[in-house]
C-alpha cells in the first residue's frame, strides 16, 4: 500500500520511570486546543465568485466533432524527458533554442511530440480536441509534466507564410512564441499549415517528475510497469492508478525490494492483461486536497494503440446523471443521489472555473475547493472529488461518460463505492458545438476504514525506518489497551476531550500499566489513500520501538469536512 503523510503537529512525552516518577504521566498544564488547517473557502468567499456574471464559454472553449484521432506518425514507446530528437524541423529548432535557455526553459521529446499532434489535429478539424482525445494524445506522446497547459492560435494559411517555416526564420519565430512562457517551464512548440489553415501551438508543463531512467511502455510481457524517479516538490500523498476492464481501476503498489524516501518514488503499476492500460500518477502538496497530475500514459504488453477509440457504456441514458447511475448499477455499486442545491452551485461555477483553468490561477484553486466543500449539502462530508470533461454538444450521454471514464482517476472518482452524492452541471455553446461538464462526487457516510488507516500509518512509519536501516516498529497493546484506546476515541469524537487531553489520557494509561516512559505523536489528514506521513523523532530514529495507535474521526467546528486524527503512543525499548 502506498501512503503519504503530514508531519506530526504535536509530541507529548513521559520520562523514563524512576523511583520518584515511576508510573506517572508527565503531561502538565492546561489542554491546548488542536488547530486543524481548513483549506476550504467559506460560503461568503465562494459567493464572491459565483455572484459575478460568468464569461461566455464559446469564447474560451472550442471543440471538434470527431470522437477519435489517429496519431500522425508512430507516437512514442517510452516516457522520457530527454530533448526532442525527431525528424520534425520545428522540433529540432526548438530543442536547439532551448538547449541552454537563460530563463530555465527546456524542451522534452514528450511535450514537443504533443505540440505537433495537437497542431495537426487542429489543422485537420479546425479546433481543439475534446478532453479524452486530448488526454490520449498527451499519454501517447509520453508527457511527464504537471500543470499541463496549452495555447493555440488558428488562422488562414496566409497567417503563417512558408517563409516563416524556413530554417533561418524559425529561431525568431520561436523567440516570439516563448515570450508567453513562464520561467523554469518545460515547453513544446509547433507551427504548421495545411490547406487553407495554419496553427500555432504552445504546450507548457512544470517539471514535476524527474525520472530515474526512461520508462518503456510497449512490449511489457512481465505484466507491469515500474516507474522510479523524484518529484520536484514536497508531497504528503502520492497515488498511482491504472485502468482495468471497461470501468475498473487498479492501484499501483510500491516497487518490491526498493526503499525510497519522499520526494523519491518507486511504483509498480499493473497492466490489464493484453489490453492497453492508461496509467496516472498524481501527488498532493502537504495540507492540500487538490492533486497535481505528474504523469498520464498508456502501456501495453503488446503494441501501443495508434488510434483512440472510446469505450461506450451500454444503455440509452438521456442525461449524464442517468448514464452514471446505469454504469454504477452495472458495476454493482450503491446508487448515488444527485443533489439539486449543490448542482446549482456547480452550474454557477462552470464558466468561471473553465476560464480560471486556462490561466493557472490561484482563484481557480479557490473556486475548485469551494465546490469540494459542498456547502449546500447536509451532514458531514469525508471526501469529495471533481471530474470534468469537454465534449461535443451533439454527443450522447454515454459518449460523454466515456470521456470521463477514459482515465483511471475519472473512474476512481465517479465509481467509488463510498460515493453517495453527486452534483452535476453542463453548459453548451450552440455556435461552437462545445459542451463543458462538471461532476462533483461526495462521500457523506464514513466507510469503516480505521483498521486500514492504522495499517497504512504503520506501513509508512516502517518504510521510513527502513530507509534508515532500522527494523519495523513492534506492535504493542493487548485487549485491555484496545478497550482504553477505543473509549478514548469515543470521548474525542463526542467532543468530551480535546486532542491534547486524549493523548494525556492514553499516555497515563500505558505508563500506569507498564511502568515505562511513553511518548505520543498525533497525525491528522482527510484520508489514508496514498498518504505518506513523514514522522520525526524517536519513533523513526531509535533502533527498537514498540507502538500502538487509534484513529478518531472528527469534524472541527466550522470545518467543511470531517477528518481523521491518528493518536500514536510508543516507547523506546
Amino acid at each position: 500500500m502506498v501512503l503519504a503523510a503530514c508531519e506530526p503537529k504535536s509530541e507529548t512525552t513521559t520520562p523514563e520511570p524512576s523511583p520518584t516518577t515511576k508510573g506517572a504521566s508527565a503531561v502538565r498544564g492546561p489542554a491546548q486546543p488542536w488547530v486543524f488547517d481548513d483549506p476550504f473557502p467559506s460560503v461568503e468567499a465562494l459567493a464572491q465568485y459565483l455572484d459575478e456574471p460568468g464569461p461566455d464559454i464559446g469564447e474560451i472553449l472550442t471543440t471538434s466533432s470527431p470522437e477519435t484521432w489517429t496519431l500522425h506518425g508512430d507516437g512514442t514507446d517510452r516516457i522520457d524527458i530527454r530533448p526532442y530528437d525527431g525528424p520534425d524541423p520545428v522540433g529540432q529548432a526548438v530543442a536547439t533554442k532551448l538547449a541552454q535557455h537563460p530563463r530555465g526553459l527546456s524542451s522534452t521529446a514528450g511535450l514537443q511530440s504533443f505540440a505537433e499532434q495537437f497542431g495537426r489535429f487542429a489543422l485537420a478539424h479546425g479546433s481543439r480536441p475534446t478532453s479524452d482525445v486530448y488526454g490520449f494524445i498527451a499519454a501517447r506522446c509520453g508527457v511527464a509534466s504537471d500543470g499541463l497547459m496549452d495555447a493555440m492560435r488558428m488562422g488562414p494559411a496566409s497567417a503563417l507564410p512558408k517563409s516563416a517555416l524556413a530554417e533561418d526564420a524559425l529561431p525568431q519565430h520561436i523567440d516570439d512564441a516563448l515570450e508567453m512562457v513562464p520561467d523554469d517551464t518545460r515547453v513544446g512548440l509547433w507551427f504548421g499549415r495545411e490547406g487553407r489553415r495554419s496553427a500555432h501551438v504552445v504546450v507548457m508543463g512544470r517539471p514535476g517528475l524527474e525520472l530515474r531512467e526512461p520508462v518503456m511502455l510497449s512490449g511489457r510481457t512481465e505484466g507491469y510497469v515500474d516507474i522510479r524517479g523524484r518529484v520536484s516538490f514536497a508531497f504528503d500523498h502520492l497515488e498511482g492508478l491504472a485502468t482495468r476492464g471497461a470501468t475498473g481501476v487498479a492501484r499501483c503498489q510500491p516497487s518490491p525490494n526498493v526503499i525510497v524516501r519522499p520526494p523519491q518514488l518507486a511504483l509498480r503499476c499493473p497492466l490489464d492483461g493484453d489490453s492497453p492500460t492508461v496509467i496516472t500518477l498524481f501527488a498532493r502538496l502537504p495540507g492540500d486536497v487538490l492533486g497535481l497530475t505528474l504523469l498520464q500514459t498508456i502501456a501495453s504488453r503488446g503494441a501501443l494503440p495508434q488510434t483512440y477509440t472510446p469505450s461506450l457504456p451500454t444503455g440509452a441514458a438521456q442525461s449524464l446523471a442517468e448514464a452514471i447511475a446505469d454504469v454504477r448499477e452495472s458495476a454493482g455499486l450503491p446508487a448515488a443521489k444527485v443533489s439539486a442545491p449543490q448542482s446549482q452551485v456547480v452550474a454557477k461555477a462552470l464558466p468561471h472555473l473553465l476560464r480560471l483553468h486556462t490561466q493557472r490561477s490561484e482563484q481557480g484553486r479557490t473556486l475548485a475547493l469551494g465546490l469540494l466543500a459542498g456547502h449546500a449539502l447536509d451532514g458531514d462530508l469525508h471526501r469529495a472529488h471533481l471530474a470534468e470533461s469537454t465534449a461535443n454538444s451533439q454527443w450522447s450521454a454515454s459518449r460523454e461518460l466515456a470521456a470521463l471514464l477514459w482515465s483511471p482517476r475519472g473512474r476512481a472518482r465517479l465509481l467509488d463505492p463510498a460515493v453517495d452524492t453527486l452534483a452535476i452541471a453542463s453548459q453548451s455553446d450552440e455556435a461552437t458545438g462545445a459542451r463543458y461538464s462538471l461532476v462533483a462526487t461526495y462521500q457523506s457516510q464514513e466507510a469503516d476504514t480505521r483498521d486500514a488507516t492504522l495499517a497504512a500509518v504503520f506501513d509508512a512509519i516502517d518504510r521510513q525506518r527502513a530507509v534508515a536501516g532500522l527494523p519495523p516498529v513492534v506492535r504493542a497493546g493487548g485487549p485491555n489497551d484496545r478497550t482504553v484506546l477505543d473509549a478514548t476515541v469515543g470521548q474525542l469524537e463526542r467532543g468530551q476531550l480535546e486532542v491534547h487531553d486524549a493523548m494525556t489520557q492514553l499516555l497515563g494509561h500505558f505508563v500506569e500499566q507498564t511502568h515505562r516512559g511513553f511518548q505520543g505523536t498525533v497525525l491528522d489528514d482527510y484520508d489514508f489513500d496514498g498518504w505518506q506521513p513523514h514522522v520525526e523523532g524517536a519513533l523513526v530514529t531509535e533502533p527498537k520501538v514498540a507502538a500502538t495507535a487509534a484513529v478518531a474521526s472528527m469534524r472541527p467546528p466550522g470545518a467543511a469536512w470531517s477528518r481523521r486524527v491518528v493518536l500514536i503512543v510508543y516507547t523506546i525499548m
